[in-house]
């Protein structure tokens, strides 16, 4: 149960032969909560917007959220609309192109769900987690370099052990 209407939870998945484990923040949209989801979106590698397919009010908050998202987040986020309660097909409200449309506006991916049968939630996360996976490995080894990290073999570490200390570094 969440404390403060902010599901967390700890999920580990398998993507692509590696064990990643993923932090989940469900803020439901909760307007009350906007001023903390501010706060989660800085550290964060990808949001999944949510909206629900039988609600029109919850797709017109989708670019609202959104600019929450660019305006607190990291340049380069990954992100992706989601459109939930496909199994609700009798009380759609927005339309399949009407979603994927919205994503391209923002020009991110787009997938409809269904929660309750389970239908593409497994492939929403995955999907996530791919595209975060990608980013970071196109950008670690940049990082490394500017840091000035140096790979150093454990026959190199006992001679650099043997050195004297000397001037500023």
């Amino acid at each position: 149960m969440p404390t403060i209407g902010v599901d967390f939870k700890i999920r580990t998945i398998e993507c692509d032969g590696k064990t990643i484990k993923l932090q989940i923040w469900d803020t439901a949209g909760q307007e009350r909560f906007r001023t903390i989801t501010s706060s989660y979106y800085k550290g964060a590698h990808g949001i999944i917007v949510t909206y629900d397919i039988t609600d029109r009010d919850s797709f017109a908050k989708v670019s609202e959220w959104m600019q929450e998202v660019d305006k607190h987040s990291q340049e380069n986020i990954s992100k992706i609309l989601v459109g939930n309660k496909k199994d609700l097909e009798d009380k759609r409200q927005i339309q399949y192109q009407e979603g994927k449309e919205l994503a391209d506006h923002f020009n991110v991916r787009f997938l409809e769900t269904s929660a309750k049968e389970s239908l593409n939630v497994e492939d929403a996360f995955t999907l996530m987690t791919r595209e975060i996976k990608a980013k970071v490995q196109t950008t670690k080894p940049q990082r490394a370099a500017h840091e000035g990290s140096t790979k150093i073999s454990k026959g190199s570490a006992k001679k650099l052990q043997g050195q004297k200390k000397g001037g500023c570094c």
